[in-house]
């Protein structure tokens, strides 16, 4: 399991991430968003970047930033040894 050491406050909905800075650099739509995350569904959940809450995708950003990091240098090693 992964620590809790985020509070509810850095909440926040995958909408309002998609709004910010960051979300919308790593993310450009909506779409986006929602093709990365059935592909990366398991690191994502198991990072503890994304969750359930009252039936709503829900994430921690600076969280959400790690595991995008951590995915594309796993892809990246991927390549390398191909």
């Amino acid at each position: 399991m992964h620590e809790q050491t985020h509070s509810a406050q850095q909440l926040c909905t995958v909408a309002e991430y998609l709004e910010t800075k960051t979300g919308k650099f790593l993310f450009p739509s909506t779409t986006s968003f929602d093709w990365y995350l059935r592909k990366h569904k398991a690191h994502l959940v198991n990072s503890g970047a994304i969750f359930v809450l009252r039936g709503k995708w829900h994430v921690i950003p600076e969280k959400v930033e790690s595991a995008v990091m951590d995915i594309g240098s796993k892809l990246a090693a991927q390549k390398l040894a191909a």
